[in-house]
C-alpha cells in the first residue's frame, strides 16, 4: 500500500506538520503572484502605447479676474453715458480765473494771463493774474514732470489754458500739470 494513503488515515493533519502543504502553497503564492505581475505589465503596455499623446495638446486661454468679467459684462446706463458726455462737454468749456472758485472738484479748462513763474526744487507754480500771494489761481506743475516741458519761462506773460481738475490748497484753486497737452498758449 501507498505510504500516503496510509499516513493520512490515520493522521489527517500529517501533510500540514510534514512542511510539505506550505511549501506546495509557497510555490503556488508564487506563481500567481508573477503571472499577475506580467499580465499587468503587459496589459499596460498595451493598453498605454495604443493612443499618440501627442494629438491631445490642448491650449487654454486663462481665466478672466472677477473685475475683467464685472467689466465687460456690466451693462452701460443711461445714466453712465449722460455723465461721461458731460465730463466731455466740460473739458470743452473753458472758464475765467475770476470764476474758477466756483468750479472746485470739476475738471474744466481755465483760461488766464500767467503773471508769474515760480521755479523750485520740489514744485513750480505758474501764477494767474497777480504775483504770489495775490494770484487768483495756480498752475502747479512737480519737477518730475517738469522734464517733459521745453521752458517754463516760455508761459510767463501770455495768455494760456490750462486742462485738469480743480481743486483747493490752501484757500487758492490750482490744477496739478502732469503733461504738456494739459496746457498751451492761447494767440
Amino acid at each position: 500500500m501507498n505510504k500516503f494513503i496510509t499516513r493520512s488515515s490515520r493522521d489527517p493533519l500529517w501533510l500540514l506538520r510534514s512542511g510539505v502543504a506550505t511549501q506546495i502553497l509557497c510555490h503556488f503564492t508564487q506563481n500567481l503572484i508573477i503571472k499577475g505581475l506580467i499580465l499587468f505589465f503587459v496589459s499596460l503596455i498595451l493598453f498605454s502605447c495604443g493612443k499618440d499623446k501627442s494629438d491631445e495638446i490642448t491650449i487654454t486661454k486663462p481665466e478672466k479676474t472677477e473685475k475683467q468679467k464685472f467689466v465687460e459684462d456690466a451693462p452701460v446706463t443711461k445714466q453712465q453715458e449722460e455723465e461721461a458726455q458731460k465730463n466731455v462737454e466740460e473739458l470743452n468749456e473753458i472758464i475765467s480765473t475770476k470764476d474758477v472758485s466756483d468750479y472746485i472738484g470739476k475738471t474744466l479748462t481755465v483760461e488766464g494771463y500767467i503773471a508769474d513763474v515760480v521755479t523750485r526744487p520740489k514744485v513750480n507754480y505758474l501764477n494767474f493774474d497777480n504775483k504770489f500771494p495775490k494770484h487768483t489761481f495756480t498752475a502747479v506743475i512737480f519737477p518730475k514732470d517738469a522734464e517733459n516741458f521745453d521752458d517754463l519761462n516760455m508761459f510767463k506773460n501770455k495768455n494760456v489754458r490750462v486742462k485738469g481738475k480743480i481743486e483747493l490748497y490752501k484757500g487758492k484753486p490750482q490744477i496739478i500739470v502732469n503733461s504738456p497737452d494739459q496746457i498751451n498758449i492761447v494767440k
